[in-house]
């Protein structure tokens, strides 16, 4: 029974097993490893329909290349769930889209270069077995629209692409779920210390169980509880292009001195200007403006790298720049799992931009807790709890916590703090 998508229902559902706030990639996720666990769902979404909101604004990347052994696992995870993609909703036609043409990292500069040597040391200690440093002339022997200024690369063949749309079509297929859209989530209702409702624009809906994937809106929802996770925004944008001549089996690329990021899509490409074109947002909005020019500033940024760009740059026609709203935790990693304070309250949120490529594995690892299939471990590097117990958190500098620090949401200094959880 595919996932109902219901606008402004009447009347309105009662009660639920489990209410979801959220109908993004994260929550959809996390609503199809639910149904599977047997647990009945709705969830609450209040734009007109699914995904359309930070997951409808990506660039489609999955990759493995982290730096924390908790993220390098988590994104295994996800690239290899998606690779069986149609087994797992057990719809032949839904595969993710996944496209294994590799992450491609290249620098020009000699700091660059060592920065990349150190980091790929690192992910091999932490797991990542198949990642490879690249020499200057390796790169480019392997790789020719690199500029003859390369001077070291990091690359991953197992990394890639997906089509958000078709992981959405997936799991609205495969799904048991009710999806209520344009009804808003206004309060977490509790009552001795427990989950006893979700309180809607149209009314409560009874429920022992609300988990929270509202990505930007997480932290207002979170405001009236202790021990909240800390949660940033940040305005990401990305510009799509039409363009001829751009390799469509290129890996995707990053330049790892000015943080810009490049992979093809279906007519063109994708890309992303430096990473400090970001900027903190203190109130979450649906559409942010992009800026005037980043399409000019993105295309420009890639060329460094890939010189092929300056002549593909003539003809290209900027399809659109997508703007969003990420947000993001103070060590980059997702929180996912139980609000100690509230019993039957989880949280699925703080995926800094890159829900697409962790909500897979997220929402399986949700899931199993929540089902007992699993039990919640108050010590691992997404516990909610890793805020206010004290401890020293291993920071994932591969995201946009650190982009106001010297790095990038790709490509951190050398020697980037990334200490291994205790």
């Amino acid at each position: 029974m595919p996932m109902r998508i219901e606008s402004r229902p009447d009347p309105m559902p009662r009660t639920a097993d489990a209410v979801i706030i959220g109908a993004g990639i994260v929550g959809l996720a996390a609503a199809f490893f639910l149904a599977k666990a047997g647990i009945r769902v709705v969830i609450v979404e209040k734009r007109r329909r699914p995904a359309d909101l930070t997951s409808a604004r990506s660039g489609e990347g999955v990759r493995a290349q982290w730096e924390t052994p908790g993220a390098i696992a988590l994104m295994l995870r996800s690239i290899e769930l998606y690779r069986r993609f149609a087994d797992l909703t057990e719809c032949k036609e839904s595969t993710a889209g996944l496209n294994q043409c590799g992450y491609l990292y290249a620098a020009t500069s000699e700091r660059g270069a060592a920065g990349l040597a150190e980091r790929v040391a690192r992910q091999k200690a932490r797991g990542l077995s198949d990642v490879s440093y690249l020499t200057g002339s390796e790169a480019r022997q392997r790789f020719p629209t690199l500029s003859g200024a390369v001077s070291g690369a990091a690359f991953r063949a197992g990394d890639g692409t997906v089509i958000v749309d078709r992981i959405v079509e997936g799991y609205l297929a495969a799904g048991y779920a009710r999806i209520l859209t344009q009804t808003q989530a206004r309060q977490i209702c509790v009552r001795g210390g427990a989950v006893e409702g979700v309180e809607t624009d149209r009314g409560r809906i009874a429920t022992g169980l609300c988990i929270i994937a509202a990505g930007p809106y997480a932290a207002t929802l979170l405001q009236p509880f202790d021990g909240a996770p800390p949660i940033s925004l940040i305005r990401g944008q990305i510009a799509c292009f039409d363009a001829d001549n751009v390799p469509a089996d290129h890996p995707a690329t990053v330049d790892v001195d000015n943080g810009a990021f490049w992979r093809p899509d279906s007519s063109g490409a994708r890309i992303t200007a430096p990473a400090d074109d970001s900027e903190t947002i203190a109130i979450p909005i649906d559409d942010p403006r992009p800026d005037l020019g980043y399409a000019t500033r993105a295309l420009t940024s890639v060329s460094r790298l890939c010189p092929f760009w300056t002549g593909v740059a003539k003809t290209a026609v900027a399809r659109t720049v997508y703007c969003g709203l990420y947000a993001v935790t103070p060590d980059g990693l997702p929180v996912i799992g139980p609000m100690p304070a509230v019993r039957g309250l989880f949280l699925n949120v703080g995926f800094g931009g890159l829900g697409i490529m962790a909500s897979i594995a997220a929402g399986e690892r949700l899931a199993a807790v929540i089902s007992g299939a699993h039990g919640h471990d108050p010590r691992s590097a997404f516990a909610p709890e890793r805020f206010h117990d004290g401890r020293a958190l291993s920071v994932e500098p591969m995201t946009l916590n650190l982009y106001r620090e010297g790095g990038s949401a790709h490509a951190p200094p050398p020697n980037a703090d990334s200490k291994e959880q205790a």
